[in-house]
């Protein structure tokens, strides 16, 4: 063996008691018993030629440390928890081998926790099927205007360069993915109802718009948008530059930028 753990609370509860130079033998005698995996001879002529030893003091000391700690046997001076630690040491490199055989280490009979991934997508179609994986091919991005804004998919039937040209033109506050998944629902409901959406968007686009209108609805500055000034516009101005003052009506003609 050429390693094996080292306890050091075990090891100074052991030696106490121990001079300095009973430690270095000990020790010495430790890492020779490892590495060679078998008992420290009975011939103690041997050992201390091994660990150099020419004094009386460092003999005295190693017959004082076999004594101690080392039990002698047939093969040897033994030491009982090494013995135990080279044989489960033997044990374990047994058990590779065998799984090295078959193929590697058995799979374990319990199943490792899946991690969820978050998907977009509708909760109850995960759960009638939960290996459906969300499916975002038919969906395109919107410009990214910067690092740290996230992305938003459009469906495929939205003209994707019109939709990006009003993100990045219209007049106002950047959206947040939220407020764009408003304006979808939008056009959706003007694509299922027969309206002409794609227009809608186009004209939006072109003009800098700040919201969507149909065309048959649609304002432009050549058409403003007539609507009640009490309920709306209380003291912002008509978006030409003007004050808001309706007729005996209450009615006002503003810009429709400053509407959208």
């Amino acid at each position: 063996m050429h390693y094996y753990q080292f306890n050091i609370a075990d090891y100074r509860k052991d030696t106490s008691h121990l001079s300095r130079l009973e430690h270095s033998i000990y020790r010495d005698l430790i890492d020779w018993y490892y590495l060679d995996e078998a008992p420290i001879p009975k011939e103690t002529q041997s050992v201390t030629r091994r660990l150099r030893l020419g004094t009386q003091e460092e003999t005295t000391a190693l017959s004082n440390i076999l004594n101690d700690f080392f039990y002698l046997s047939e093969l040897g001076w033994n030491h009982k928890r090494i013995d135990m630690e080279i044989a489960d040491y033997h044990s374990k490199c047994d058990k590779n081998k065998e799984n090295g055989k078959k193929g590697g280490r058995p799979k374990s009979s319990v199943e490792p926790e899946k991690t969820q991934s978050v998907i977009l997508a509708n909760p109850n179609e995960s759960e009638s099927n939960p290996n459906h994986k969300p499916i975002t091919i038919n969906h395109k991005p919107v410009i990214k205007e910067s690092k740290k804004e996230n992305h938003f998919f459009i469906p495929d039937w939205i003209n994707e360069d019109h939709w990006n040209l009003w993100i990045k033109t219209r007049k106002g506050k950047k959206m947040i993915p939220e407020q764009m998944q408003k304006q979808v629902e939008k056009l959706r409901k003007w694509k299922e109802s027969g309206q002409d959406y794609a227009t809608a968007l186009e004209t939006a686009a072109i003009n800098g718009y700040t919201g969507l209108f149909l065309p048959d609805n649609k304002a432009s500055p050549q058409n403003p948008v007539k609507f009640n000034a009490s309920e709306y516009l209380q003291g912002h101005g008509d978006g030409y530059g003007n004050p808001t003052k309706g007729n005996e009506n209450g009615i006002i003609e503003i810009n429709p930028k400053f509407l959208a």
